[in-house]
């Protein structure tokens, strides 16, 4: 967020701008809350899952053994297939789930990053460019090919201004 607008009168230690980072943060956090409550209520989920398919195969051994007939054994069967299907896909659906979710979360943890490694950048430019600022109060640099443009304000050094990066304004002559 910036305080200031290109042009405005600024004091020495005066705040410009800040990085907002406590939503970007709030948002990492409650995605690692749903990725930790996803993994582990998922955990819970699949072991559940897995004791109902011994139990049934239990009771499949159970059938066989006390002679049901053929079709009750081939429904246990059935029946056990189709748990171990469900727990396949749920598992398969949960990690689809929880891709997205680590996705979003490295996405946000970039964002943050570079947003904090701008506002670093920034800091360090101003801060190289502390040490001339006050050399450019009242001094104007102009194209020598055009003029001045309009009337002159007599507080103001007029300066014409070549395109050398090398050497800042108050240095030349």
């Amino acid at each position: 967020q910036f305080h200031v607008q290109l042009g405005d009168t600024v004091e020495a230690g005066q705040v410009l701008a800040t990085l907002q980072t406590a939503s970007t943060q709030s948002e990492i956090e409650k995605i690692e809350e749903e990725i930790y409550r996803t993994s582990t209520l998922g955990l819970y989920n699949d072991r559940k899952a897995t004791a109902n398919i011994e139990i049934a195969k239990v009771e499949l051994e159970r059938l066989q053994t006390e002679g049901a007939s053929d079709s009750e054994c081939r429904a246990k069967e059935h029946e056990i297939k189709q748990m171990e299907l469900d727990l396949r896909q749920t598992q398969q659906l949960r990690q689809m789930e929880l891709d997205y979710k680590y996705s979003n979360l490295q996405t946000l943890r970039q964002k943050l990053e570079t947003a904090q490694r701008r506002m670093e950048e920034a800091k360090a430019k101003m801060e190289k460019e502390k040490d001339d600022l006050m050399r450019y109060v009242n001094l104007f640099g102009f194209n020598p090919k055009y003029g001045v443009e309009g009337k002159p304000i007599g507080t103001v050094t007029y300066k014409p201004q070549g395109f050398d990066p090398k050497q800042p304004l108050y240095q030349m002559d």
